[in-house]
């Protein structure tokens, strides 16, 4: 090989030198470079998505913390079937009930109308009685902050 080397022209040498270097720099770019760079782009891609995750959690907590410390832990009037509890607070809270659908161990609950502020505390006073609200249907009424709750699905919490 260093005999053919040596036959060569001074200009072929410098052409193959050229040609060596560049073949070189191509492959320290594919092999070493663009892998390290695609590596390091996808680790700051995954920091980022991670730091708004970790964000998102400190707020949500934070909302939970204060939804728990704004319900107070009462429980008074805990006593009784779904269905006492339900009718006993709505009558505290002037809710006039329309129909009442016990199925398995859930109450299916309509309501024709009621002042939506009445219709938020009587559902917090379910929630201090361990009473979980499944499912809600609600319908702007005609009259102003007044509300017809198509279905309130409701179940005790054990």
């Amino acid at each position: 090989m260093i005999e053919k080397w040596h036959q060569l022209q001074q200009r072929e040498r410098h052409l193959l030198i050229a040609m060596a270097a560049a073949i070189g720099i191509l492959l320290f770019y594919l092999v070493v470079w663009q892998p390290m760079h695609d590596a390091v782009t996808r680790g700051e891609q995954r920091l980022s998505s991670q730091q708004n995750t970790l964000e998102w959690m400190r707020k949500s907590v934070s909302r939970v913390l204060l939804s728990r410390s704004a319900t107070p832990r009462s429980t008074a009037k805990v006593s009784g079937s779904l269905s006492q509890r339900v009718n006993r607070s709505a009558r505290d809270h002037k809710i006039t009930l329309s129909r009442l659908q016990p199925q398995k161990d859930e109450l299916s609950v309509r309501i024709d109308q009621a002042e939506f502020n009445s219709l938020l505390a009587w559902l917090q006073t379910l929630q201090r009685q361990r009473v979980e609200v499944v499912a809600v249907d609600l319908a702007r009424d005609d009259q102003v902050g007044m509300v017809k709750v198509r279905k309130l699905q409701l179940r005790i919490i054990e």
